[in-house]
């Protein structure tokens, strides 16, 4: 069954939402329509786990047609998804403006709303009247698309700056097996305390004594290996990530993107974070 039919023109607002030839909506045109919040990129929602998964079911209900495609070039560039995952980023945004979207597009499959033929000037006045505003409405959408070229400019860049350590990391976990926080901190250019900070408050790491240990979610899914060790006679353990959590933490933390908490999908710590200090650099795992 295919889950992302073409459907009419999707105008919210003053902004009109583009399809592509597979009927995708741009979620750049989406982005745009609300507001054009740094918080609110495509990019950002395209990282979260839900969103990921949800992306599969569609795939594996249609395999035909891929549920979300990137155009890097030309003047449809943007990144275009179905109607099922452009409604879930609609929902991501805020709910007002899902309401909004699924509104607008409820009324034109359902037929009443028709798109209004422009009344032709009535007059020379009328006329240049018009022009004036066309001309300003390709300034604006011109103003946006440098805007949105520049923040893909800025990214690859951050990117590139990364590629070197990511490199040498994946290639350090491929012969170890394993990397401790200190060494993937370093890798994806973060401070080794400030990423700390974040697993504890994402709630993928929690501290078992005065060691880190994952969260079950987490290590499932082959973030992390949990390691023995031994000091002054005493046994504890201590989590290390696995090549596929150094490339999870890359995407997730190598980068000041906005970081959806676990908090409501996890249980609760055995012992809250917030009531130990983080461990001096030197002696984090």
């Amino acid at each position: 069954m295919n889950h992302c039919p073409r459907s009419p023109t999707l105008t919210i607002g003053a902004v009109v939402v583009r399809q592509d030839t597979h009927g995708r909506y741009s979620l750049n045109d989406l982005h745009r329509a609300a507001g054009l919040e740094d918080r609110h990129q495509p990019a950002y929602f395209l990282r979260n786990d839900g969103v990921r998964a949800l992306i599969e079911e569609v795939q594996s209900a249609n395999l035909q047609t891929a549920p979300v495609e990137a155009v890097n070039g030309g003047p449809n560039r943007g990144t275009y998804a179905c109607r099922t995952v452009a409604l879930r980023y609609a929902a991501w945004i805020s709910a007002p403006f899902e309401f909004k979207v699924y509104k607008v597009l409820e009324d034109y499959l359902d037929g009443r709303l028709v798109p209004a033929t422009p009344a032709l000037p009535s007059g020379y006045i009328d006329a240049l009247e018009a022009l004036v505003v066309a001309e300003k409405e390709k300034l604006r959408l011109s103003e946006v698309a440098t805007q949105q070229a520049q923040q893909l400019e800025a990214q690859g860049r951050v990117i590139e700056e990364q590629r070197p350590a990511m490199e040498f990391l994946e290639r350090f976990v491929k012969a170890k097996g394993s990397a401790g926080v200190r060494r993937v901190a370093k890798g994806i250019n973060r401070r080794q305390n400030d990423l700390v900070r974040d697993l504890l408050r994402d709630r993928v790491l929690y501290y078992e004594g005065r060691h880190l240990v994952p969260f079950a979610k987490y290590q499932d899914k082959g973030y992390f290996v949990v390691k023995l060790g031994e000091k002054n006679g005493h046994a504890f353990t201590h989590a290390r990530f696995t090549s596929a959590g150094v490339q999870w933490a890359a995407a997730r933390y190598g980068r000041e993107a906005p970081c959806e908490s676990a908090a409501r999908l996890l249980p609760a710590a055995p012992q809250p974070a917030a009531q130990l200090p983080l461990l001096p650099e030197s002696t984090q795992p």
